[in-house]
């Protein structure tokens, strides 16, 4: 296509190839949210949504549990419990397999 290339005029049929140009100027807008790709704007939200959790759980973690908001050991184990958990659930999830179902029995025991 050339830029100002008219694709389909108003009220003209719409054949399998016209349809076809149009969702590939759909999806093409689509993975652009403002300028932005879209893989971008949603790295940015989770990474956003990732430290408001970790932050509110901090919090939580000073109110209401001050022996592990006073040893900076404690604190790094708590972390590092949390990360390794979104580890192995993310690595489960990409693969696809069935045990994902088991995560939440696992977790309790």
């Amino acid at each position: 296509m050339q830029e100002g290339e008219l694709i389909i005029s108003k009220g003209g049929i719409v054949t399998p190839e016209k349809h076809r140009v149009l969702m590939s100027f759909r999806e093409e807008f689509e993975s652009n949210v403002f300028g932005i790709k879209k893989a971008q704007v949603i790295f940015f939200g989770n990474f956003l949504l990732t430290l408001i959790i970790l932050t509110i759980f901090s919090i939580f973690i000073r109110l209401f549990t001050s022996e592990v908001w006073g040893s900076n050991r404690k604190q790094l184990l708590v972390f590092m419990l949390i990360t390794v958990m979104i580890i192995v659930i993310s690595t489960i999830v990409k693969s696809e397999q069935p045990i994902l179902y088991a995560i939440p029995v696992c977790i309790l025991q």
